[in-house]
């Protein structure tokens, strides 16, 4: 397992993560990860475009043949007079 050193990260934000570790029963080095953690998949969630999004939601679906129904002729346009 790697891991990483922080510098200067400024009294009020430790300050700050040490707050919120606290409140989530967490260490300062627990909350840290959590946050790195939550931010990183949820910026991969965002890297699906939107095509393999829709094929991932309908591709159970594939194999369902709908009956296209038979058109019926245009209708005249209403008379404007």
């Amino acid at each position: 397992m790697s891991s990483i050193t922080i510098h200067d990260l400024g009294n009020r934000l430790e300050q700050s993560l040490r707050v919120r570790a606290r409140e989530n029963g967490r260490t300062l080095e627990e909350e840290v990860r959590e946050i790195l953690k939550a931010t990183v998949e949820q910026h991969m969630a965002c890297e699906t475009k939107l095509g393999t999004m829709l094929h991932q939601i309908f591709e159970p679906f594939s194999d369902l043949e709908l009956e296209i129904p038979e058109r019926a002729p245009m209708r005249e346009p209403p008379n404007s007079s």
